[in-house]
C-alpha cells in the first residue's frame, strides 16, 4: 500500500517526508526502505 503513496508524493513532498530523493530512497536495500518508511508512519 505505501508504495503507491510514495508514487502520489511529488518530489518536494517526498525528499520533505523521507529525507532523500527517490533516486536515493530506491537504492537502498528492501529492510532499509521498510524501517525508513516506518519513521515517517508511511508503512
Amino acid at each position: 500500500m505505501s508504495m503507491f503513496i510514495l508514487a502520489y508524493l511529488s518530489v518536494e513532498e517526498f525528499e520533505s517526508v523521507l529525507g532523500m530523493t527517490r533516486e536515493e530512497f530506491y537504492k537502498l536495500p528492501k529492510w532499509k526502505q521498510d524501517l525508513t518508511k516506518k519513521k515517517v508512519d508511511l508503512f
